[in-house]
């Protein structure tokens, strides 16, 4: 069985007047647990399902009432790579560039 990984914490900005109303509006929408912890002027949610991440952020963009932050899932993120010692392309000869360009579009 594959565990499902973590999802990255939310944080948000906007000041909450009913925390009671507003976690039972967030039991409402996710399936499983996640806690609130009050950090001074902001709160950090943590969805323990990755699924239940996604749904609440969905709901905080359409609904535009809370300011949050938070961070890319880890299977979102794009993956860059660094190729070196590879020769300068501007020292090629440029009837190379142009059969590379006509190979690469066809």
């Amino acid at each position: 069985m594959l565990l499902e990984r973590k999802s990255p914490p939310i944080y948000l900005a906007s000041k909450i007047n009913d925390f009671i109303s507003f976690s039972n509006q967030i039991k409402d929408n996710v399936d499983d647990k996640f806690y609130i912890k009050y950090l001074g002027n902001q709160i950090k949610i943590q969805f323990y399902k990755t699924c239940d991440f996604l749904e609440f952020k969905k709901m905080a963009i359409f609904s535009n009432k809370f300011l949050f932050h938070t961070y890319f899932l880890l299977d979102d993120k794009t993956i860059t790579v660094t190729l070196k010692g590879l020769p300068n392309l501007s020292n090629l000869d440029t009837k190379l560039l142009q059969e590379l360009e006509i190979n690469i579009i066809t």
